[in-house]
């Protein structure tokens, strides 16, 4: 079983709809490969993926020069951390709602051949049993990362109270975004694959971070959700995600149509989704934005 987890307090109840728009090829290649992708955290248009609020960053450099003789060395250890381990985590991201949305529509289909997949929370989770990755999953939560008043910081109490110490991992910086995105609502499937290396293993290299230039050697321990190691921080990724496997017809609640789309494009989809997977005709529709208007 690949799912190894919620973040409590974080996911919707299982019965919450979820959506991912994509464009036609995408579900065609979802529909025949059997597979969700998993796209790399720096990767993404947002440079902001996988850091942290101005708020958390000051108390940091604050609990560093109250706890260690070389602050701006325990700074610079976590700068390099943060930024390989955006290349650590991988996303695979839906919109939560209780209906379709126009903006959503508008922002993620680039063209009128684009189709929603509408799944639940419940059918994620059966969906993702037979992958071999171990996958933890959370509800998106918003921001002001500029913000350093009172109102920021009982809302990061509220959100790390919610992920218990045990599930303490690199990926909570990928369920924090700034309020600019509060209109997509998000529910993000997360893989932590960093490489974690034994107390022997870590012993017997000679480097694992490079700070300013040079080599260093330094324990540095993180989980990847379900076991603990020595953090090897020079690795250079050579792929950009991960496709994991899925049961479709577990996922896939209802496919629409783009409201824009013409009416031919829906007997096209139709056949695509009849032909590669066990869903039928009744499950592919318009969505539901297109319509005669009533005067």
């Amino acid at each position: 079983m690949g799912y190894s987890g919620k973040f409590e307090g974080l996911v919707p109840r299982e019965k919450r709809t979820v959506w991912r728009y994509v464009d036609y090829s995408k579900l065609m290649w979802i529909l025949s490969q059997g597979k969700l992708h998993f796209h790399r955290g720096d990767l993404f248009d947002d440079p902001f993926e996988g850091t942290l609020p101005e708020i958390v960053a000051k108390a940091r450099k604050q609990a560093y020069i109250e706890d260690y003789d070389s602050p701006e060395t325990m700074e610079e250890i976590h700068a390099e951390t943060t930024k390989q381990i955006r290349q650590d985590v991988f996303l695979n991201c839906w919109h939560v709602n209780g209906h379709e949305s126009a903006g959503m529509w508008e922002i993620y289909s680039n063209t009128d051949k684009s189709i929603v997949i509408k799944s639940t929370i419940g059918d994620l989770i059966s969906a993702l049993e037979q992958t071999s990755k171990r996958i933890l999953m959370g509800e998106v939560t918003y921001l002001d990362f500029d913000s350093t008043g009172r109102k920021q910081e009982r809302k990061l109490e509220e959100f790390s109270k919610q992920i218990p110490d045990s599930a303490s991992t690199p990926a909570e910086p990928f369920l924090l975004k700034r309020n600019s995105f509060r209109h997509e609502p998000e529910f993000r499937l997360l893989i932590i694959d960093p490489t974690l290396l034994s107390e022997r293993e870590y012993e017997d290299l000679k480097y694992n971070i490079e700070l300013d230039g040079v080599n260093r050697k330094i324990p540095l321990m993180i989980s990847n959700g379900h076991e603990e190691g020595f953090y090897y921080a020079l690795r250079e990724r050579d792929t950009t995600g991960f496709n994991i496997d899925i049961n479709t017809s577990e996922l896939i609640n209802e496919i629409r149509i783009s409201p824009d789309a013409p009416a031919w494009f829906k007997d096209a989809v139709e056949a695509t989704v009849t032909a590669s997977s066990d869903l039928g005709k009744e499950q592919v529709n318009f969505s539901e934005l297109r319509g005669e208007s009533i005067y």
